[in-house]
């Protein structure tokens, strides 16, 4: 149950100790993200960042200037300490008899930011973020030294007894709520190396809870521990009843009012030659990532302008009296907050109700203007200088923001931050602080009061603040080699190249890398990997056998005046197409003689009788032969001796069964009877002479069938010869493919034709 007089309502809050905080040691940072962005919205637009998600963080921190640890009883970075000194309530107090009416200042703040983010387009000249976050604060101003040495010692301090004791405007605010905002950031100008760009944010709110108390006149007297006087007393006061959170069982039953607020700041960048910042890589000029832009930066926002309007469970109330005296308040004991405000009117004001105004009322955000500098000193290295003016508010209820003046060196880089803030806090007086902060990649903690911490002074309050947001800023690309081609892009790892050659040497600069230029040393197309071609045939002149005259691919880049494939240099009649098993010489009529050694170039005829006709095949051309078609020795003037017909049939039998393999001259074991035969009945008749003719099918080219022809009939004479035949009587001529026995339209009848035929010549 509640035991609390009026007019030390205040000292509800006199027990905390904390103080509104800026994370100071990380906003600034160039890594800060969404962080950043709360405090000058602007600062998304451009920004070392294209993208961050702020997946969490927290802060709790606090100061005042009445109660402390003395310096003595800590320890460095005793933390531990420290935390047993306070459940013990080992606290002194800087109250001073003699100056009881000075007055004191203390707050706290707590936030937790939950999943936000932001994102960049356009080149990074826009972006585009969303926010959640919880947020409280609890000030207290001017609160007199004997109030709060009252309040510390529950009203026991007995030096204070029998006094009348002014309080004539302590001021206290608290206020509790979520908010949801959406923020835009663009660059409004950029030339030149000067940069300006602007932020808007604006945001929905969610009250949890709030309270005030102002306008406070009057004096009171604590005559023993028991019984409490007042004199001339005027307060108003109001809050959200405390009873509303314990009926809490969903998200709706936390809210107990709403409203909106929004942001507005600029930002100034004097940019850097971009030489300092950019470098060559894969033909590109690229943005170092881990550069800073700019010179300087000064950035100007007003933050945190709205207020949230309470409406479910709210009341206010105005004490107003001339004296009143307040007998055993100590046995009293308040089943309720309502309960409490009843009493307190009725024993002040004669009335339970007296003093009930209203169930509404207003509280204002901690606005504040904050302007900073930040300056890149070398490299990684910034010195950043922060103002921050608390607002204070018309109707005089609202969380109030504390004056900071801060000085903050920083080394950043994407893997690694350490700063040390330090700085000046205000409600009426200064205050110094000194701070640290180190982030490891995507987290970050640290602190902006660590003064007590650190045992540099008596510990009054201390922060901390933690957090992890994930950001991707891409890395300065990898050259091993350093030819100014990316590891990724260079085919060449370990030789030095341009990028126009994906890091690959290229001697003859012909744009064809050396590992793929065939003609390393003579530049060339690329087209011809890198191989000249001075006709411009397509043929490359080390392939090309008429380098200086154009010519066809398939002629080796030779030209082919008369187009019958055979090159000019090639051809005997480079003039007249032709085949060119004759050397490119043209045979009219066909029968294996090229027409400039054919006598009867009109009439096919064997190469053996230099192609001329022998009708009869006795081996006297028709035009000398006095019988030609009837086969006869040379003597007998081409005409036959006579020879039966029994003998005649049995060669000319003997014919049709001498065959041959496909592309072969070799007669096969089963035609050597038959040839036995043949040769008895030469060797019987030694005055005849037989024309021995080869032949083959259409498989293969010309010149080749001609040869194979020849071939085969060369063969059949060799093998008559040896079983005893005059070589005088047999002559040999091939045909090639030109004298088919029946068409060469299936495999039997090209095996038919692949054969040797043999005749009297008469």
């Amino acid at each position: 149950m509640l035991r609390l007089p009026p007019f030390l309502l205040c000292v509800l809050f006199m027990s905390l100790t904390l103080h509104a905080q800026n994370y100071l040691g990380i906003r600034n940072s160039n890594y800060a993200g969404m962080l950043g962005a709360m405090f000058n919205p602007s600062v998304m637009a451009d920004s070392r960042l294209p993208w961050d998600i702020h997946l969490g963080s927290f802060t709790i921190s606090g100061d005042n200037n009445f109660l402390y640890i003395p310096r003595d009883s800590l320890k460095f970075l005793g933390f531990g300490r420290i935390v047993d000194l306070v459940k013990q309530k080992h606290f002194y107090t800087r109250f001073e008899f003699d100056k009881r009416l000075k007055t004191y200042d203390m707050s706290v703040a707590a936030e937790g930011m939950g999943p936000s983010g932001y994102f960049t387009f356009g080149k990074r000249r826009h972006a585009l973020g969303l926010h959640s976050a919880g947020r409280f604060y609890l000030v207290i101003n001017d609160a007199p030294g004997h109030q709060g040495q009252q309040a510390y010692y529950e009203n026991r301090d007995s030096s204070l007894y029998g006094l009348r004791l002014p309080d004539d405007d302590t001021k206290a605010n608290t206020l509790g709520w979520f908010e949801y905002g959406l923020s835009y950031a663009q660059v409004l100008y950029q030339k030149n190396g000067h940069s300006f760009k602007g932020g808007l944010g604006l945001k929905y709110l969610q009250g949890v809870g709030g309270a005030y108390i102002k306008n406070v006149t009057g004096s009171y007297n604590i005559y023993d521990k028991m019984n409490l006087f007042y004199y001339d007393g005027f307060v108003e006061y109001g809050g959200i009843n405390y009873a509303s959170y314990e009926y809490i069982k969903k998200y709706n039953d936390l809210i107990h009012g709403d409203g909106w607020g929004g942001s507005i700041g600029f930002t100034y960048e004097r940019k850097r030659d971009s030489s300092e910042f950019t470098y060559e890589m894969d033909c590109k000029k690229l943005v170092d990532p881990n550069a800073s832009q700019y010179k300087y930066r000064i950035g100007l926002s007003l933050t945190d302008v709205g207020i949230v309007k309470f409406e479910r469970s709210a009341t206010t109330y105005l004490l107003s009296l001339d004296s009143a005296n307040w007998y055993n308040w100590r046995a009293v004991k308040f089943r309720s907050h309502d309960h409490f405000n009843r009493w307190v009117s009725y024993v002040l004001m004669g009335d339970s109700l007296a003093s009930y105004q209203g169930d509404k009322f207003t509280m204002a955000l901690p606005a504040a203007i904050h302007l900073n500098a930040d300056y890149n000193v070398h490299k990684n290295w910034y010195i950043n200088a922060t103002i921050v003016k608390g607002l204070t508010h018309r109707s005089g209820q609202g969380a109030v923001h504390p004056d900071i003046y801060s000085v903050i060196p920083r080394y950043e880089t994407q893997t690694i931050e350490v700063s040390m803030p330090i700085s000046l806090l205000s409600y009426h007086n200064l205050r110094p602080r000194i701070g640290f902060c180190a982030r490891l990649g995507y987290f970050f903690i640290g602190g902006d009061a660590w003064g007590g911490i650190l045992k540099l002074k008596d510990f009054e309050g201390a922060d901390i603040y933690a957090g992890l947001h994930v950001f991707f800023n891409g890395r300065r690309l990898r050259d091993d080699d350093g030819d100014k081609v990316s590891n990724k892009n260079d085919s060449c790892l370990t030789q030095l190249g341009p990028c126009e050659t994906h890091g690959c040497p290229d001697r003859d600069k012909d744009g064809v890398v050396d590992v793929k230029d065939e003609c390393p040393d003579q530049p060339g197309p690329i087209v011809h990997r890198g191989c000249p071609d001075r006709d411009g045939d397509g043929v490359i002149d080390k392939r090309d056998e008429c380098p200086d005259e154009p010519g066809l691919k398939e002629l080796a880049g030779c030209p082919d005046r008369d187009g019958d494939g055979i090159a000019d240099k090639n051809d005997e009649c480079p003039d007249q197409p032709g085949l060119a098993r004759f050397g490119g010489c043209p045979d009219r009529d066909n029968d294996g003689l090229p027409d400039l050694r054919d006598q009867c170039p009109d009439e096919p005829g064997p190469i053996a009788l230099l192609g001329c006709p022998d009708r009869d095949g006795d081996g006297l051309i028709d035009k000398e032969d006095k019988c030609p078609d009837e086969p006869g020795p040379r003597e007998n003037a081409g005409c036959p001796k006579r020879i039966t017909d029994e003998e005649l049939s049995a060669i000319r039998l003997a014919s049709q069964s001498v065959l041959f393999r496909t592309g072969s001259a070799i007669i096969e074991p089963n035609v050597f009877s038959v040839l036995d035969v043949v040769a008895e009945i030469m060797k019987k008749h030694p005055g005849l002479r037989w024309s021995i003719e080869g032949h083959t099918d259409d498989v293969g080219s010309d010149a080749y069938n001609l040869d194979l022809s020849n071939r085969r009939a060369a063969s059949v004479k060799e093998y008559l010869v040896r079983k005893g035949v005059a070589p005088e009587q047999l002559s040999t001529i091939g045909y090639g493919e030109t004298r088919p026995a029946v068409p060469n339209t299936s495999a039997a009848n090209r095996a038919k034709n692949r054969r040797v035929e043999i005749k009297l010549v008469e």
